[in-house]
């Protein structure tokens, strides 16, 4: 399934949950999206430049889509996204932290793996989560998703020469990796 079957397939109006309401990203909301990924950063121009371009190629991406997330108030609240349509599709999300704690990011996912389990024949989805990132096992534990896994993501500082607090230090990026099943 690509970007453009799955939008066929949601229909082309937003989705909605009880508080939130997910629309497909646009070209004319990319800067939306980069004033919410760089927030408070003071990135020099070249990043910002760079980052612009990556959200305008997700745009592109026939096996991507993001969604924007708004509030019942409006308010931009965050992204979510599946990437990798093409074979396991993976969801992510990613909220402001004044939204975060209040449920936004539980409701959201629900909407789009409901849509998702309702329009494809998809036996599961997988999330994926930092290991430092105790909202996010939360948030799967909370999605009903079996834990199948930790990839590491920095196995070459964890060699013997490496001291313990090095690879204690790595360890926190590590991927947890989840599965939610229909």
């Amino acid at each position: 399934m690509n970007r453009n079957e799955l939008l066929k397939l949601f229909g082309n109006e937003p989705l909605f949950g009880e508080r939130v309401a997910l629309s497909p990203l646009t070209s004319d909301k990319v800067d939306l999206l980069l004033n919410h990924m760089l927030g408070t950063l003071n990135a020099p121009e070249n990043i910002k430049h760079l980052m612009k371009k990556e959200c305008e190629e997700a745009l592109e991406d026939k096996y991507h889509i993001v969604f924007l997330i708004y509030s019942e108030a409006h308010d931009f609240i965050g992204y979510t996204e599946f990437k990798n349509l093409d074979g396991t599709p993976e969801i992510g999300i990613d909220l402001a932290e004044k939204h975060q704690g209040k449920g936004y990011g539980f409701e959201t996912c629900q909407v789009l793996i409901n849509k998702l389990f309702e329009k494809t024949d998809y036996e599961y989805i997988a999330y994926n989560a930092y290991k430092y990132n105790k909202a996010s096992i939360a948030l799967a534990k909370k999605l009903g998703a079996s834990y199948i896994g930790c990839k590491s993501t920095f196995d070459m500082l964890k060699k013997s020469e490496v001291s313990n607090e090095t690879k204690t230090e790595a360890e926190q990026f590590d991927k947890m990796l989840y599965r939610i099943y229909r």
